[in-house]
């Protein structure tokens, strides 16, 4: 890569190629920690829709305008294979039997193909509204499979890119001076 093609990958306005979906990890911010967790095998719901309402104008000819009245975000759903022992699963447990609402951030981070983050999604107040497994089946050999559904106040999605695109450029340029220095001596 060029450095002319590593300001590219620096530009916001230069699309290059789609994401993969497949690398991304969760963080929860836990009463007293903040756990990292890459063992979910799907994230689903990062969503929302808005009603709108309608207000005629302009009289006998006029048109339709459309406002915004309310925006409703999607329930944020996790899957993953089942743990022994969860500090996610023990605070949910915690809510469950004390019914109080113990809400928390959760982080969604896309990783790029060398696992640098490139968007994340916020959410705010997070709590549990469901939880389920995928059952027990004596003729199939299937890991037991929990799935999470959180509801949430809101979410905000943040590139983070760039920061990451300007590191690893300058990681690049550290390993390009190295490799030259070594040149150098080798010649000495």
């Amino acid at each position: 890569m060029s450095f002319t093609d590593a300001l590219n990958d620096l530009n916001p306005l230069v699309a290059g190629k789609p994401l993969p979906g497949y690398n991304f990890r969760v963080d929860f911010g836990l009463p007293g920690l903040f756990v990292k967790d890459i063992a979910f095998r799907s994230v689903s719901g990062i969503g929302f829709k808005v009603k709108e309402g309608e207000t005629k104008s302009g009289g006998a000819i006029g048109g339709i305008i459309y406002s915004v009245e309310d925006v409703t975000f999607s329930p944020l759903v996790l899957e993953r294979g089942m743990f022994k022992g969860s500090f996610l699963i023990n605070w949910m447990e915690a809510q469950c039997y004390t019914k109080r609402k113990i809400p928390i951030p959760i982080i969604v981070t896309m990783l790029d193909e060398e696992g640098f983050p490139v968007y994340c999604w916020f959410f705010v107040n997070a709590y549990p509204i469901a939880w389920e497994t995928n059952g027990f089946h004596a003729e199939k050999s299937e890991l037991m499979v929990e799935k999470i559904t959180f509801r949430y106040m809101f979410y905000k999605q943040v590139n983070v890119s760039l920061m990451f695109e300007a590191l690893k450029l300058a990681m690049k340029g550290a390993r390009m001076a190295l490799s030259a220095g070594k040149s150098a001596l080798s010649k000495l």
